[in-house]
Protein backbone atom coordinates (compact mmCIF):
# COMPACT_ATOMS: atom_id res chain seq x y z
CA UNK A 1 0.00 0.00 0.00
CA UNK A 2 1.64 3.35 -1.07
CA UNK A 3 2.61 5.92 1.90
CA UNK A 4 0.07 8.93 2.03
CA UNK A 5 1.20 12.67 1.93
CA UNK A 6 0.28 13.15 5.45
CA UNK A 7 2.55 10.03 6.69
CA UNK A 8 5.46 11.33 5.04
CA UNK A 9 5.14 15.13 6.34
CA UNK A 10 6.31 13.90 9.33
CA UNK A 11 9.23 12.80 8.98
CA UNK A 12 9.73 11.12 12.08
CA UNK A 13 7.31 8.52 11.89
CA UNK A 14 8.82 7.04 9.57
CA UNK A 15 12.37 7.19 10.12
CA UNK A 16 14.97 9.72 11.70
CA UNK A 17 17.52 8.59 8.92
CA UNK A 18 16.17 10.79 6.42
CA UNK A 19 17.73 13.77 8.44
CA UNK A 20 21.06 12.81 7.83
CA UNK A 21 20.22 13.47 3.69
CA UNK A 22 18.89 16.86 3.92
CA UNK A 23 20.74 18.19 7.26
CA UNK A 24 19.03 21.19 8.78
CA UNK A 25 16.80 21.79 5.35
CA UNK A 26 13.07 21.06 5.48
CA UNK A 27 12.79 19.42 2.07
CA UNK A 28 9.85 20.44 -0.37
CA UNK A 29 7.48 18.28 -1.32
CA UNK A 30 7.02 16.84 -4.88
CA UNK A 31 3.03 16.73 -5.91
CA UNK A 32 2.26 14.81 -8.71
CA UNK A 33 1.61 17.53 -10.94
CA UNK A 34 5.04 19.11 -10.50
CA UNK A 35 7.45 18.78 -13.75
CA UNK A 36 9.91 17.08 -11.09
CA UNK A 37 11.00 13.58 -12.57
CA UNK A 38 13.64 11.08 -11.91
CA UNK A 39 15.37 7.79 -13.39
CA UNK A 40 17.65 5.64 -11.46
CA UNK A 41 19.60 2.41 -11.85
CA UNK A 42 21.82 0.76 -9.53
CA UNK A 43 25.74 0.99 -10.44
CA UNK A 44 26.44 -2.93 -10.40
CA UNK A 45 29.52 -4.71 -12.02
CA UNK A 46 26.67 -5.11 -14.91
CA UNK A 47 24.70 -1.69 -14.90
CA UNK A 48 20.70 -2.51 -15.30
CA UNK A 49 18.49 -0.07 -17.07
CA UNK A 50 17.51 3.03 -15.70
CA UNK A 51 13.75 3.31 -14.55
CA UNK A 52 10.90 6.01 -13.97
CA UNK A 53 10.97 6.64 -9.80
CA UNK A 54 8.64 8.85 -8.58
CA UNK A 55 10.49 12.05 -6.52
CA UNK A 56 8.71 12.26 -2.88
CA UNK A 57 10.96 15.54 -1.94
CA UNK A 58 14.10 17.40 -2.38
CA UNK A 59 16.55 19.79 -1.16
CA UNK A 60 19.57 20.98 -2.39
CA UNK A 61 21.52 18.11 -0.36
CA UNK A 62 19.64 15.16 -1.37
CA UNK A 63 16.32 13.72 -2.93
CA UNK A 64 13.34 10.96 -1.57
CA UNK A 65 12.54 8.99 -4.29
CA UNK A 66 9.54 6.87 -4.15
CA UNK A 67 8.89 2.96 -5.99
CA UNK A 68 7.93 -0.37 -5.21
CA UNK A 69 9.85 -3.48 -4.68
CA UNK A 70 8.77 -4.94 -8.26
CA UNK A 71 10.28 -1.91 -10.09
CA UNK A 72 13.70 -2.21 -8.35
CA UNK A 73 15.58 -3.36 -5.11
CA UNK A 74 18.16 -1.28 -3.59
CA UNK A 75 19.55 -1.51 0.08
CA UNK A 76 21.34 0.49 2.26
CA UNK A 77 24.95 1.58 1.02
CA UNK A 78 24.35 0.64 -2.59
CA UNK A 79 26.12 2.77 -5.15
CA UNK A 80 23.84 4.43 -7.80
CA UNK A 81 23.15 6.25 -10.73
CA UNK A 82 20.73 9.10 -10.96
CA UNK A 83 18.84 11.78 -13.36
CA UNK A 84 17.17 14.50 -12.22
CA UNK A 85 14.78 16.58 -14.15
CA UNK A 86 13.99 19.94 -12.40
CA UNK A 87 11.41 22.07 -14.47
CA UNK A 88 13.23 21.24 -17.44
CA UNK A 89 16.77 21.35 -15.99
CA UNK A 90 18.57 17.98 -16.63
CA UNK A 91 20.75 16.95 -13.93
CA UNK A 92 23.19 13.50 -13.80
CA UNK A 93 24.45 12.31 -10.65
CA UNK A 94 27.22 9.32 -10.86
CA UNK A 95 28.61 7.32 -8.05
CA UNK A 96 26.31 8.25 -5.44
CA UNK A 97 25.20 6.09 -2.34
CA UNK A 98 22.00 5.23 -1.19
CA UNK A 99 22.21 6.46 2.46
CA UNK A 100 18.68 5.05 3.27
CA UNK A 101 16.13 2.50 2.00
CA UNK A 102 13.19 2.36 3.88
CA UNK A 103 10.81 -0.78 3.25
CA UNK A 104 7.10 -0.70 3.97
CA UNK A 105 5.01 -3.63 2.61
CA UNK A 106 5.66 -3.27 -1.06
CA UNK A 107 6.16 0.23 -1.11
CA UNK A 108 10.18 1.36 -1.01
CA UNK A 109 10.98 4.88 -0.15
CA UNK A 110 14.93 5.51 -0.57
CA UNK A 111 16.21 8.76 0.33
CA UNK A 112 19.78 9.34 -1.27
CA UNK A 113 22.32 12.27 -0.83
CA UNK A 114 24.07 13.92 -4.16
CA UNK A 115 27.43 14.06 -1.68
CA UNK A 116 28.57 12.69 1.54
CA UNK A 117 27.91 14.42 4.34
CA UNK A 118 30.96 17.12 5.07
CA UNK A 119 32.18 18.01 8.59
CA UNK A 120 31.16 20.93 10.25
CA UNK A 121 33.92 23.84 8.60
CA UNK A 122 34.51 27.37 9.69
CA UNK A 123 32.67 29.67 7.01
CA UNK A 124 36.10 30.85 5.55
CA UNK A 125 37.76 27.43 4.86
CA UNK A 126 39.27 27.14 1.65
CA UNK A 127 37.89 24.27 -0.78
CA UNK A 128 39.04 25.56 -4.19
CA UNK A 129 42.74 24.74 -5.27
CA UNK A 130 42.74 27.77 -7.30
CA UNK A 131 43.45 31.15 -5.89
CA UNK A 132 40.34 33.03 -4.37
CA UNK A 133 39.58 36.73 -3.33
CA UNK A 134 36.84 36.89 0.22
CA UNK A 135 34.65 39.62 -0.71
CA UNK A 136 34.05 42.91 1.28
CA UNK A 137 31.63 41.89 4.31
CA UNK A 138 30.45 45.38 3.78
CA UNK A 139 30.35 46.07 0.10
CA UNK A 140 28.95 42.17 -0.77
CA UNK A 141 27.86 42.06 -4.36
CA UNK A 142 24.38 40.04 -4.97
CA UNK A 143 23.02 38.39 -7.66
CA UNK A 144 19.42 36.62 -8.41
CA UNK A 145 18.64 34.36 -11.29
CA UNK A 146 14.74 32.86 -12.08
CA UNK A 147 13.24 30.16 -9.60
CA UNK A 148 13.07 26.55 -11.04
CA UNK A 149 9.20 26.01 -11.04
CA UNK A 150 7.93 29.43 -9.84
CA UNK A 151 6.23 32.00 -11.85
CA UNK A 152 7.29 35.58 -11.23
CA UNK A 153 10.06 34.43 -8.61
CA UNK A 154 13.99 35.31 -8.17
CA UNK A 155 16.51 33.38 -5.93
CA UNK A 156 18.56 36.25 -4.18
CA UNK A 157 22.25 35.35 -3.29
CA UNK A 158 25.25 36.89 -1.81
CA UNK A 159 28.73 36.73 -3.24
CA UNK A 160 31.03 35.24 -0.26
CA UNK A 161 34.21 34.86 -2.63
CA UNK A 162 35.09 34.32 -6.34
CA UNK A 163 38.20 32.67 -7.99
CA UNK A 164 38.81 32.38 -12.10
CA UNK A 165 36.62 29.22 -12.10
CA UNK A 166 33.92 30.28 -10.18
CA UNK A 167 32.24 31.65 -7.10
CA UNK A 168 31.01 30.49 -3.61
CA UNK A 169 27.27 32.02 -2.97
CA UNK A 170 25.14 32.27 -0.10
CA UNK A 171 21.21 32.07 -0.08
CA UNK A 172 18.09 30.78 1.87
CA UNK A 173 17.24 27.71 3.19
CA UNK A 174 13.95 28.03 1.16
CA UNK A 175 15.71 27.95 -1.96
CA UNK A 176 14.87 23.95 -2.44
CA UNK A 177 15.35 23.01 -5.92
CA UNK A 178 19.32 24.41 -6.23
CA UNK A 179 20.78 20.64 -6.64
CA UNK A 180 24.67 19.96 -7.73
CA UNK A 181 24.61 20.13 -11.80
CA UNK A 182 22.18 22.71 -12.26
CA UNK A 183 22.76 25.66 -14.84
CA UNK A 184 22.05 29.16 -13.54
CA UNK A 185 21.84 32.47 -15.57
CA UNK A 186 23.25 34.84 -13.18
CA UNK A 187 22.95 38.48 -12.78
CA UNK A 188 25.31 39.98 -10.27
CA UNK A 189 24.87 43.91 -8.88
CA UNK A 190 28.21 45.34 -7.76
CA UNK A 191 28.26 48.03 -5.32
CA UNK A 192 28.95 51.01 -7.03
CA UNK A 193 29.75 49.46 -10.32
CA UNK A 194 27.73 47.53 -13.52
CA UNK A 195 25.32 44.97 -13.43
CA UNK A 196 26.36 41.90 -15.56
CA UNK A 197 25.36 38.37 -16.52
CA UNK A 198 27.24 35.08 -15.82
CA UNK A 199 26.45 31.65 -16.53
CA UNK A 200 27.38 28.77 -14.10
CA UNK A 201 26.41 25.30 -13.23
CA UNK A 202 26.59 24.54 -9.00
CA UNK A 203 29.27 22.27 -8.39
CA UNK A 204 27.86 21.40 -5.08
CA UNK A 205 25.72 22.71 -2.00
CA UNK A 206 26.29 22.70 1.98
CA UNK A 207 24.53 24.06 4.97
CA UNK A 208 26.40 26.91 6.84
CA UNK A 209 26.00 28.95 9.65
CA UNK A 210 26.78 31.88 8.54
CA UNK A 211 26.30 35.22 11.27
CA UNK A 212 22.90 33.65 13.32
CA UNK A 213 22.06 31.73 10.62
CA UNK A 214 22.22 28.49 8.38
CA UNK A 215 22.45 29.55 4.81
CA UNK A 216 22.41 27.27 1.93
CA UNK A 217 25.89 27.80 0.17
CA UNK A 218 26.74 26.67 -3.55
CA UNK A 219 29.85 26.80 -5.15
CA UNK A 220 29.60 27.00 -8.85
CA UNK A 221 31.51 27.45 -11.31
CA UNK A 222 31.73 29.74 -14.46
CA UNK A 223 30.34 28.39 -17.66
CA UNK A 224 30.13 31.60 -19.99
CA UNK A 225 31.88 34.84 -18.52
CA UNK A 226 32.21 37.86 -21.13
CA UNK A 227 35.04 40.51 -21.09
CA UNK A 228 32.42 42.94 -19.70
CA UNK A 229 32.06 40.84 -16.44
CA UNK A 230 35.89 40.18 -16.09
CA UNK A 231 36.56 43.41 -15.80
CA UNK A 232 33.82 44.29 -13.72
CA UNK A 233 34.65 41.44 -11.35
CA UNK A 234 37.89 42.51 -11.13
CA UNK A 235 37.58 46.11 -10.63
CA UNK A 236 35.32 45.07 -7.24
CA UNK A 237 37.95 42.92 -6.40
CA UNK A 238 40.99 45.33 -6.58
CA UNK A 239 38.53 47.73 -4.91
CA UNK A 240 37.46 45.53 -2.04
CA UNK A 241 38.52 42.56 -1.85
CA UNK A 242 41.50 40.54 -0.48
CA UNK A 243 43.52 40.84 -3.75
CA UNK A 244 47.49 41.52 -3.09
CA UNK A 245 48.21 42.66 -6.39
CA UNK A 246 47.09 43.48 -9.83
CA UNK A 247 49.62 40.92 -11.78
CA UNK A 248 47.35 38.48 -9.28
CA UNK A 249 44.24 39.55 -10.56
CA UNK A 250 45.92 40.24 -14.65
CA UNK A 251 47.09 36.47 -14.17
CA UNK A 252 43.36 35.05 -13.69
CA UNK A 253 42.16 37.72 -16.89
CA UNK A 254 39.93 39.42 -14.00
CA UNK A 255 41.99 42.73 -15.42
CA UNK A 256 40.56 45.88 -13.48
CA UNK A 257 39.51 49.35 -15.28
CA UNK A 258 41.03 51.71 -12.45
CA UNK A 259 43.29 51.01 -9.60
CA UNK A 260 43.40 54.75 -8.56
CA UNK A 261 39.04 54.35 -8.10
CA UNK A 262 39.79 51.79 -6.25
CA UNK A 263 42.28 53.99 -3.70
CA UNK A 264 42.19 56.60 -1.19
CA UNK A 265 44.34 59.51 -2.46
CA UNK A 266 44.60 62.46 -0.01
CA UNK A 267 47.97 64.53 1.65
CA UNK A 268 48.92 62.84 4.46
CA UNK A 269 48.32 64.19 8.22
CA UNK A 270 49.42 61.63 10.31
CA UNK A 271 52.95 60.18 11.14
CA UNK A 272 52.04 56.31 10.20
CA UNK A 273 51.24 57.52 6.98
CA UNK A 274 54.71 59.37 6.44
CA UNK A 275 56.34 56.25 7.56
CA UNK A 276 54.90 54.03 5.74
CA UNK A 277 55.74 56.81 2.65
CA UNK A 278 59.16 56.35 3.52
CA UNK A 279 58.82 52.84 3.49
CA UNK A 280 57.24 52.72 -0.05
CA UNK A 281 60.06 55.16 -1.11
CA UNK A 282 62.56 52.58 -0.04
CA UNK A 283 60.84 49.84 -1.27
CA UNK A 284 60.29 51.17 -5.09
CA UNK A 285 63.47 52.53 -5.10
CA UNK A 286 64.93 48.77 -3.84
CA UNK A 287 63.15 46.92 -6.42
CA UNK A 288 64.32 49.20 -9.50
CA UNK A 289 68.11 48.80 -8.40
CA UNK A 290 68.11 52.70 -7.99
CA UNK A 291 68.88 53.10 -4.25
CA UNK A 292 72.47 55.01 -4.09
CA UNK A 293 73.74 55.29 -0.24
CA UNK A 294 70.35 55.03 1.22
CA UNK A 295 70.40 52.20 3.41
CA UNK A 296 67.26 52.26 5.37
CA UNK A 297 63.95 53.92 4.74
CA UNK A 298 64.38 56.92 7.00
CA UNK A 299 67.04 57.59 4.50
CA UNK A 300 64.43 58.61 1.21
CA UNK A 301 63.67 61.48 3.72
CA UNK A 302 65.31 64.96 4.15
CA UNK A 303 64.52 68.66 5.21
CA UNK A 304 62.31 69.16 2.67
CA UNK A 305 59.51 67.04 3.31
CA UNK A 306 58.92 69.23 6.23
CA UNK A 307 57.68 72.16 3.79
CA UNK A 308 56.34 69.80 1.10
CA UNK A 309 52.66 68.33 1.06
CA UNK A 310 53.57 64.44 0.43
CA UNK A 311 50.57 62.79 -1.34
CA UNK A 312 49.62 58.94 -0.80
CA UNK A 313 47.25 56.60 -2.06
CA UNK A 314 45.90 53.68 -0.04
CA UNK A 315 44.38 50.61 -0.79
CA UNK A 316 42.92 48.21 1.94
CA UNK A 317 44.74 50.39 4.52
CA UNK A 318 48.06 49.90 3.35
CA UNK A 319 49.79 53.07 1.17
CA UNK A 320 50.68 51.74 -2.18
CA UNK A 321 51.62 55.14 -3.96
CA UNK A 322 53.19 58.44 -2.81
CA UNK A 323 54.49 61.50 -3.97
CA UNK A 324 56.22 64.63 -2.78
CA UNK A 325 54.41 68.18 -4.29
CA UNK A 326 56.57 71.69 -2.89
CA UNK A 327 55.77 75.39 -3.19
CA UNK A 328 59.25 76.79 -2.89
CA UNK A 329 59.33 80.67 -2.65
CA UNK A 330 61.66 83.18 -4.85
CA UNK A 331 64.11 83.17 -2.55
CA UNK A 332 64.08 79.31 -1.25
CA UNK A 333 66.33 77.21 -3.41
CA UNK A 334 65.25 73.79 -5.19
CA UNK A 335 66.42 70.50 -3.69
CA UNK A 336 68.52 70.16 -6.78
CA UNK A 337 70.51 72.80 -6.31
CA UNK A 338 72.18 71.21 -4.01
CA UNK A 339 73.87 69.51 -7.52
CA UNK A 340 73.42 72.63 -10.24
CA UNK A 341 72.54 75.89 -10.32
CA UNK A 342 69.17 77.01 -11.53
CA UNK A 343 69.12 78.79 -15.05
CA UNK A 344 68.14 82.67 -14.95
CA UNK A 345 66.18 82.12 -18.29
CA UNK A 346 63.88 79.16 -16.28
CA UNK A 347 60.62 79.80 -14.97
CA UNK A 348 61.32 81.32 -11.52
CA UNK A 349 61.08 79.31 -8.28
CA UNK A 350 57.73 80.70 -7.06
CA UNK A 351 56.18 79.99 -10.38
CA UNK A 352 56.55 76.11 -9.82
CA UNK A 353 56.05 72.71 -8.40
CA UNK A 354 58.55 70.99 -7.56
CA UNK A 355 57.45 67.50 -7.44
CA UNK A 356 59.92 64.23 -6.22
CA UNK A 357 59.91 60.87 -4.22
CA UNK A 358 57.16 59.90 -6.12
CA UNK A 359 57.03 55.98 -5.66
CA UNK A 360 54.31 53.41 -6.46
CA UNK A 361 53.59 49.64 -5.06
CA UNK A 362 55.49 47.59 -7.11
CA UNK A 363 52.45 45.25 -7.28
CA UNK A 364 50.22 48.22 -9.00
CA UNK A 365 52.47 48.69 -11.58
CA UNK A 366 50.92 49.13 -15.40
CA UNK A 367 48.36 50.55 -13.29
CA UNK A 368 46.58 53.69 -14.12
CA UNK A 369 47.99 54.33 -9.99
CA UNK A 370 50.39 56.92 -10.91
CA UNK A 371 48.08 58.55 -13.68
CA UNK A 372 45.24 58.77 -10.70
CA UNK A 373 47.85 60.43 -8.41
CA UNK A 374 48.73 63.22 -10.66
CA UNK A 375 45.19 63.91 -11.70
CA UNK A 376 44.44 64.72 -7.78
CA UNK A 377 47.69 66.50 -7.86
CA UNK A 378 47.06 68.45 -10.86
CA UNK A 379 43.49 69.43 -9.59
CA UNK A 380 44.86 70.64 -6.33
CA UNK A 381 48.25 72.41 -7.09
CA UNK A 382 48.09 73.89 -10.24
CA UNK A 383 47.08 77.79 -10.58
CA UNK A 384 47.67 81.03 -12.52
CA UNK A 385 50.25 81.85 -10.53
CA UNK A 386 52.38 78.15 -10.31
CA UNK A 387 51.66 77.24 -13.94
CA UNK A 388 55.01 75.59 -14.08
CA UNK A 389 55.83 71.69 -13.09
CA UNK A 390 59.44 70.39 -12.40
CA UNK A 391 60.75 66.74 -12.16
CA UNK A 392 63.80 65.31 -11.99
CA UNK A 393 63.74 61.63 -13.22
CA UNK A 394 65.58 58.95 -14.19
CA UNK A 395 66.41 58.49 -18.41
CA UNK A 396 64.53 55.45 -18.58
CA UNK A 397 61.18 57.34 -17.55
CA UNK A 398 61.67 60.26 -19.92
CA UNK A 399 59.74 59.25 -22.56
CA UNK A 400 56.49 58.53 -20.77
CA UNK A 401 56.89 61.90 -19.04
CA UNK A 402 57.01 63.18 -22.64
CA UNK A 403 53.86 61.94 -23.71
CA UNK A 404 52.08 63.54 -20.65
CA UNK A 405 53.36 66.56 -21.35
CA UNK A 406 57.08 67.57 -20.07
CA UNK A 407 59.55 68.63 -22.06
CA UNK A 408 63.48 67.75 -21.99
CA UNK A 409 66.12 69.99 -20.33
CA UNK A 410 69.43 69.96 -20.92
CA UNK A 411 70.30 69.94 -16.98
CA UNK A 412 71.11 66.24 -15.18
CA UNK A 413 72.86 65.82 -12.26
CA UNK A 414 74.12 63.04 -9.91
CA UNK A 415 73.20 62.51 -6.37
CA UNK A 416 74.80 60.27 -3.95
CA UNK A 417 71.41 58.87 -2.48
CA UNK A 418 69.99 57.40 -5.81
CA UNK A 419 72.16 54.95 -8.42
CA UNK A 420 71.62 56.95 -11.64
CA UNK A 421 71.79 60.46 -13.13
CA UNK A 422 68.75 62.35 -12.73
CA UNK A 423 67.45 64.17 -15.73
CA UNK A 424 65.66 67.40 -14.84
CA UNK A 425 61.95 68.26 -16.99
CA UNK A 426 59.41 71.02 -16.98
CA UNK A 427 55.98 71.14 -18.12
CA UNK A 428 53.42 74.00 -18.22
CA UNK A 429 50.49 72.06 -16.38
CA UNK A 430 47.83 74.89 -17.63
CA UNK A 431 49.02 74.52 -21.38
CA UNK A 432 49.28 70.57 -20.92
CA UNK A 433 44.92 70.12 -18.98
CA UNK A 434 44.60 72.75 -22.33
CA UNK A 435 46.26 70.02 -24.74
CA UNK A 436 49.10 71.59 -25.88
CA UNK A 437 52.18 69.48 -26.79
CA UNK A 438 50.70 66.48 -25.00
CA UNK A 439 49.64 63.30 -27.10
CA UNK A 440 46.05 62.83 -27.92
CA UNK A 441 45.45 59.35 -26.04
CA UNK A 442 47.07 60.39 -22.98
CA UNK A 443 45.23 64.13 -22.89
CA UNK A 444 42.29 61.74 -22.67
CA UNK A 445 43.73 59.60 -20.35
CA UNK A 446 45.31 61.88 -17.88
CA UNK A 447 44.30 65.53 -18.55
CA UNK A 448 40.86 65.44 -20.26
CA UNK A 449 38.80 64.91 -16.77
CA UNK A 450 41.14 67.64 -14.95
CA UNK A 451 39.98 70.08 -17.78
CA UNK A 452 36.75 69.68 -17.53
CA UNK A 453 36.96 70.19 -13.94
CA UNK A 454 38.98 73.64 -14.23
CA UNK A 455 36.75 74.75 -16.82
CA UNK A 456 33.25 73.98 -15.00
CA UNK A 457 34.89 75.62 -11.65
CA UNK A 458 36.10 78.50 -13.78
CA UNK A 459 39.64 77.73 -12.31
CA UNK A 460 40.57 77.93 -16.31
CA UNK A 461 39.13 80.25 -18.93
CA UNK A 462 40.21 78.35 -22.16
CA UNK A 463 40.47 80.69 -25.44
CA UNK A 464 38.29 79.79 -28.44
CA UNK A 465 41.68 77.54 -30.02
CA UNK A 466 41.83 76.13 -26.94
CA UNK A 467 38.10 74.31 -27.21
CA UNK A 468 38.73 73.18 -30.73
CA UNK A 469 41.71 71.76 -29.77
CA UNK A 470 40.26 70.12 -26.52
CA UNK A 471 37.19 69.05 -28.60
CA UNK A 472 39.11 67.76 -31.33
CA UNK A 473 41.27 65.64 -28.68
CA UNK A 474 38.37 64.05 -27.20
CA UNK A 475 37.42 62.30 -30.62
CA UNK A 476 40.31 60.18 -29.42
CA UNK A 477 38.78 59.00 -26.62
CA UNK A 478 37.19 56.03 -27.85
CA UNK A 479 40.71 55.00 -28.81
CA UNK A 480 41.94 55.44 -25.21
CA UNK A 481 41.48 52.59 -23.69
CA UNK A 482 41.70 50.35 -26.34
CA UNK A 483 45.44 51.47 -26.97
CA UNK A 484 46.47 51.95 -23.81
CA UNK A 485 44.77 48.39 -22.43
CA UNK A 486 48.00 46.61 -24.83
CA UNK A 487 50.23 48.35 -22.87
CA UNK A 488 53.85 46.20 -23.03
CA UNK A 489 55.12 44.78 -19.70
CA UNK A 490 58.48 46.67 -19.57
CA UNK A 491 61.33 44.00 -18.85
CA UNK A 492 63.96 46.06 -16.18
CA UNK A 493 67.04 46.72 -17.38
CA UNK A 494 70.14 45.67 -16.42
CA UNK A 495 72.29 48.01 -14.87
CA UNK A 496 74.96 47.85 -17.32
CA UNK A 497 72.25 48.52 -20.14
CA UNK A 498 71.07 51.62 -18.26
CA UNK A 499 74.71 53.11 -17.52
CA UNK A 500 75.02 52.41 -21.99
CA UNK A 501 71.15 54.40 -22.26
CA UNK A 502 72.20 57.21 -20.64
CA UNK A 503 75.53 57.53 -22.44
CA UNK A 504 73.34 56.99 -25.54
CA UNK A 505 70.84 59.51 -24.62
CA UNK A 506 73.90 62.20 -23.38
Amino acid sequence: MEPTPTEFKYRTKIDPAFELIHERIIPADVRDHEKVLARIRGRLEQPSEFVEVRVWAISPLGVELHTTLDVINLQQGNAVDLELVVYGKRTSFQGLVCSVVLQREESVQLGIRFSSPEPVQDEFAEKRTSNRWLCSEEYVPVAHCPSPGKFDDVIRLKLRDVSSQGMQLSTSLRNKYLIPGMNLVLTVVFPLGPVVQVRATIARTSVQRIGAEDRLVLGVSFTEISETAKKAFGQYLVQFSTAESIAELNSTGFSPESVAQSSSIYYLKTEADYRAALELRFQANQKADQLGSISRPEDTGDMFDTKSRILVAKRNNKVIGTGRFRFPLLDEALELEQFITWPHDFPRRDQLVEVSRLATDHRFQHSDLLVGMLKYAASTVLSDERPWVLATVMAKYIPFYKKIGFQPTDLSFDNPKWDGTQHVVLMNGLQAILGKDVKPLYWNFIWSEVANFWVETGMVQPTRLDRIRMFTLRQFKPLTRLALSAKPRYKRKSRTDQESAEKADS
